[in-house]
């Protein structure tokens, strides 16, 4: 059967999000393109129009389904569709990232993929050999997940993978289970979730004004926080390409932290600002939720009052997360 090679993953549907991704068709299909050209290497030069970026989307999306099926085939089928890339066709800097998902899922769930990064570099041309190279001979108590800019989280279909960066995180309740939940929220309006990453920060720029010296005191009592990126879907308003919501979700030492920063979002909120915004807390938690174009002289799709239509379901996945603490 013949392999459509002019397929790519859709943002608006939901197919960059690896924390619960669905199934497609295309899926697939680039998975008996790259079994077909890893038994018969010499047709290598068949896959050349295939678009390297969907082997790359394709290779992370594998590893959060292996970790769901439990499937070390599926890791197999990751590495070597890195492996079919032409390295034109993409940055050679994005191939590691992958590549060390699909070695953090394979630590998740036992899998022994040592003979698979072997073969993948046989098959690599040569500068992407030398990423598989270099993974392939990390120390095997190699904390995968820990070097591999993802984090697995826990959803309701399994596990699956959030961003992550390089700030303390130490939350005593689920809060990257929190941020899944808030992507949820707003991709059931009319945004699409683009990125939830932990181990972020509160940039002090969206509270600034309101007492920069209380400010800083009160960011260094967080302990962790996560942060959700959506973007507005095509169709809504003139500049929908450059309308931005981003969610910042925070566990503070203890209330009374939380409580001040809860106050000086209140200030910031009551001013004229070049973007819209509103904060809720729920004990040592809290979320400021803001709404903006990037566009320079663009107009926000969202105003003063309509971003507020997500108080409630921002409140009761506030409440839900500090019970986790107790569960």
């Amino acid at each position: 059967m013949p392999v459509a090679t002019n397929k790519q993953y859709d943002k608006w549907r939901g197919d960059f999000d690896l924390t619960e991704p669905v199934e497609r068709e295309l899926d697939g299909d680039t998975r008996e393109l790259v079994r077909r050209l890893a038994d018969r290497p010499e047709n290598r030069a068949s896959q050349r129009t295939f678009d390297g970026y969907t082997l790359l989307w394709f290779a992370q999306r594998s590893a959060v389904f292996a970790m769901r099926e439990r499937s070390a085939e599926r890791i197999v089928d990751g590495v070597m569709a890195v492996a079919m890339i032409d390295s034109s066709n993409v940055d050679f800097r994005d191939v590691t990232g992958p590549l060390r998902a699909l070695r953090c899922a394979a630590q998740a769930i036992g899998a022994d993929v040592d003979s698979a990064f072997e073969k993948g570099a046989s098959l690599a041309d040569p500068k992407q050999r030398t990423s598989f190279e270099a993974l392939r001979k990390r120390p095997e108590n190699e904390d995968w997940c820990r070097f591999s800019g993802v984090a697995i989280v826990q959803t309701k279909s399994g596990p699956g993978f959030v961003a992550r960066g390089f700030k303390p995180y130490r939350p005593t309740c689920r809060l990257d289970e929190a941020g899944v939940a808030f992507a949820r929220l707003v991709e059931g309006d009319r945004y699409q979730s683009s990125q939830i990453m932990r181990e972020s920060e509160i940039q002090p720029f969206w509270l600034s004004g309101t007492g920069d010296w209380t400010l800083k005191r009160v960011l260094q009592r967080v302990v962790a926080t996560v942060t959700v990126s959506a973007d507005l879907r095509p169709g809504n308003g003139a500049d929908w390409l450059h309308q931005h919501l981003l969610i910042m979700v925070a566990e503070l030492e203890d209330e009374r932290a939380a409580r001040s920063i809860l106050t000086l979002a209140v200030k910031k909120q009551r001013r004229r600002n070049n973007f819209e915004m509103f904060a809720v807390g729920e004990g040592r938690l809290f979320c400021l939720f803001t709404g903006r174009c990037v566009l320079f002289g663009g107009t926000n799709y969202e105003t003063r009052e309509s971003i507020l239509r997500f108080i409630p379901g921002a409140a009761e996945i506030l409440k839900a997360a500090a019970q986790s603490r107790d569960s």
